[in-house]
């Protein structure tokens, strides 16, 4: 256990180093974080020129969206700069000193994306959401954010099982087209579906918030659960293989 964290706080030093430090890397986050700030401005606006609703808990569902589609743009973008080498003739040293079976590679993956979205959710939304909103509205909202972006993470890093930067991805691997489509799904979901379900739950009584809080974090704790089962999920790749070109049947069993 002692061993495994200590190689989870190295990964996650080595991860946040790489992305501060790597122009590269950061020119991509930055593009998704500024993306995220854009929509996410112009939806406060947008909501703050609507007219009140009936009720003074929530003004829309567009205002509870605006720190789900920052959140989503950072999660989403760290997610796809870790499958971006940084320099993949230097992975030689992790492939050297480290056991290849190390299952927190996704954990401390993780703890980067949150380091990003967190502070800013304590320090900012939990503050103003309480002011406004009082503490049982504004924190079951605080609540089912903060459940939200840990399901999210750990959807993305469900398979993940590389080290940050030090893996070499063959670009060709995944179609685009499909990628954008799930990364606009995703928001649609995470930005529109999610805060569409807290205004109408909300509106009911501030228990349904907690209890879709609690529906969060249940799912999220079954995702880490299977990938605690899933015994290829502890390998650490470093150099992805890209599929075979044709499936043979096997069928004389050799």
């Amino acid at each position: 256990m002692y061993c495994g964290r200590r190689f989870e706080r190295a990964t996650y030093r080595f991860a946040m180093k790489t992305l501060l430090r790597n122009e590269r890397h950061s020119l991509l986050f930055g593009a998704f974080a500024g993306l995220g700030f854009v929509i996410a401005s112009q939806t406060l606006v947008s909501a703050f020129n609507e007219r009140p609703g009936p009720t003074g808990a929530a003004r829309s569902a567009a205002l509870i969206s605006v720190p789900l589609t920052l959140a989503y743009f950072l999660i989403c973008g760290l997610r796809f700069v870790f499958d971006l080498p940084a320099e993949i003739r230097a992975n030689w040293v992790h492939k050297v000193i480290l056991d290849h079976r190390q299952p927190e590679s996704a954990d401390a993956a993780r703890k980067v994306m949150m380091t990003f979205v967190l502070p800013w959710i304590l320090a900012v939304c939990l503050p103003l959401y309480l002011f406004y909103w009082g503490w049982a509205v504004g924190g079951a909202l605080v609540a089912v954010l903060t459940a939200g972006c840990y399901l999210l993470a750990d959807g993305l890093l469900r398979r993940f099982r590389k080290i940050p930067f030090a893996c070499a991805y063959p670009a060709w691997k995944q179609n685009a087209t499909i990628i954008v489509l799930f990364y606009v799904l995703g928001l649609w979901a995470f930005a529109s579906i999610l805060p569409g379900m807290e205004h109408v739950l909300l509106l009911k009584s501030t228990w349904y918030l907690w209890g879709l809080a609690t529906s969060l974090l249940a799912a999220r704790f079954a995702l880490r659960r299977l990938r605690r089962d899933d015994e290829t999920s502890h390998i650490l790749v470093f150099d992805e293989v890209p599929d075979a070109p044709f499936e043979l049947l096997n069928l004389s069993g050799r």
